[in-house]
């Protein structure tokens, strides 16, 4: 097979649908029935997806076909054939992952004679243009991508950088200071107080008319009462502080997307639509970009 670097046209294989079978329950039910199980049936299954599996790696399936946006070599991986030298023809580029010949080996009985026919089939992969609706399928990965120039790029992220840097230091900052100690260690503190306390109502059941006992059930049943009160102090102050990182980070991401849409309208970079008359061109805007959110400026896509 040969290499060529463009995909081919055509039209896209028939997409199917997925069913799933519980083979236990199917299983049970056929040995309460008629005593057989599903051995053969799981074998097929094996058998038939290390099937998929080959095909999908040499190509001979039915999406081997046709290989869209990527050179064959790049998305098969077994049973395919490569040049063995280079562009000049001088040096060998063979190597364990870069075949140029296959072979195979025969066994005959000694003694024996036989007809052997060996029947060698190839295919080879020719470079086409796609068609657009090739182009345009989300499945193909090949939609062809606008890219500004990188002065263009630098300057974008330049003003956007300073209209982040502006809105953030406007954001009220958040207090940095941590708690001392966990909530974590106030509930294990608070089951042990409930635990003392438990063992406390249970001494003073034994001994009813003993006030010291009474006292200490008294005594502990407070204790616990405050352990759970400073469990959920900790807990409304950690769900405070959750909640203003959230609303921080939530705050950054629009100034973020604004910053990047005032960049864009500052430089007159408009989208101007193909095909449709009557459309006006509009200013590109952070959701044009990919990632344009993440920190540390804009994902060029």
């Amino acid at each position: 097979m040969s290499d060529s670097s463009a995909p081919t046209a055509g039209i896209a294989p028939p997409q199917l649908t997925a069913n799933a079978v519980d083979l236990d329950s199917v299983e049970r039910q056929m040995l309460q029935r008629d005593g057989v199980d599903l051995t053969e049936a799981k074998e097929a299954i094996v058998d038939a997806l290390l099937g998929l599996t080959v095909a999908r790696c040499t190509g001979e399936s039915a999406e081997g076909d046709i290989i869209y946006g990527t050179r064959p070599s790049a998305r098969l991986v077994s049973g395919f054939l490569l040049p063995r030298f280079d562009e000049t023809g001088l040096e060998d580029e063979t190597s364990d992952i870069h075949l140029a010949t296959m072979g195979i080996d025969l066994q005959v009985g000694a003694g024996q004679r036989a007809e052997v026919v060996v029947r060698p089939r190839a295919s080879v992969y020719l470079r086409v243009l796609p068609t657009w609706d090739d182009v345009v399928d989300p499945r193909h990965d090949m939609m062809p991508q606008v890219q500004l120039s990188r002065q263009t790029r630098q300057e974008v992220e330049r003003r956007a950088r300073d209209y982040i840097n502006a809105g953030i230091a406007t954001l009220a900052p958040i207090a940095d200071d941590e708690p001392d100690e966990r909530p974590g260690d106030a509930v294990a503190a608070a089951e042990q107080a409930h635990d003392v306390a438990d063992a406390a109502t249970e001494a003073a059941a034994e001994r009813p008319d003993d006030p010291e006992a009474r006292g200490l059930v008294r005594a502990t049943a407070q204790a616990a009462t405050r352990a759970e009160e400073i469990v959920q102090t900790r807990h409304a102050a950690l769900d405070r502080r959750s909640a203003a990182q959230r609303g921080r980070i939530a705050a950054v991401a629009a100034i973020r997307r604004a910053a990047f849409d005032q960049a864009f309208a500052d430089l007159g970079i408009n989208l101007i639509p193909v095909g449709d008359e009557g459309q006006s061109s509009r200013p590109v805007g952070a959701a044009d970009l990919a990632g344009c959110g993440r920190r540390g400026g804009a994902g060029w896509g």
